[in-house]
Formats: C-alpha cells, structure tokens, sequence
C-alpha cells in the first residue's frame, strides 16, 4: 500500500530490456523484493545501492504506465510503501496500473485539467 503522496524525484539512469535503473536519494535502507511506487505504479526492487534502485517493468506494465515511452534522463515519481500505523493523510493507493490517461488540456488561469 501506498499513501499517494510523492517523496522523491528520481531519474532513470539505465535502460536495459526491462530493467529500469533509477536514482534515488532516501537515506533508509532496502531490502530486496521491497515495492517502490514509481510514477504511482508499484514496483519490485530487484537490486539497489545507496543511490539507485533496479526495478524489473514487463512489457504489460509499461504499456499500461509511463514507461511504455519512458527514457534515460525521465523524472520518476517515487514513493516507498506505507507503514502500518504511520500517518497517511486519508490516502490509501495500490499503485496497480489498469490504463494510461491523456491529459488533453491545462490551464494555468484557472488551474483546471481536463482527463480523457
């Protein structure tokens, strides 16, 4: 589970296949199979250091997230999964993806988005 709310920007660094690797700047340590929300999809740690984490993104998933167009040098979104009994701010996400929007239009003047 995951809160919704954005804790780090990180950028991907590595490209291989489906093996995204991204950095990262958390000082707390991981452990292998931890989930990561990555641009609010839930992802699988399948190798990290103290500044970047590997993720493994099936074709699927990418075609059902921004990573589908994703490339080296992208921001990504990142969120480490919840604690139970922490404070969340009322949000309780899964970070499993069932599509990919587009934002049609952005106004700046009324800060209104319109979704498709």
């Amino acid at each position: 589970m995951f809160t919704g709310i954005i804790e780090q920007i990180g950028t991907i660094k590595e490209i291989n296949q489906s093996r995204f690797v991204i950095t990262h700047h958390f000082k707390e340590p991981f452990e292998i199979g931890e989930s990561m929300s990555c641009n609010g999809a839930c992802m699988t740690m399948v190798d990290f250091d103290d500044s970047e984490f590997s993720v493994d993104i099936i074709e699927e998933s990418r075609n059902l997230t921004t990573f589908g167009s994703a490339k080296v040098g992208d921001l990504v979104n990142l969120e480490r999964s919840a604690i139970i009994g922490q404070r969340n701010s009322g949000h309780n996400v899964t970070g499993h993806i069932d599509q990919v929007g587009n934002l049609l239009r952005c106004s700046e003047m009324t800060d209104q988005w319109t979704f498709r």
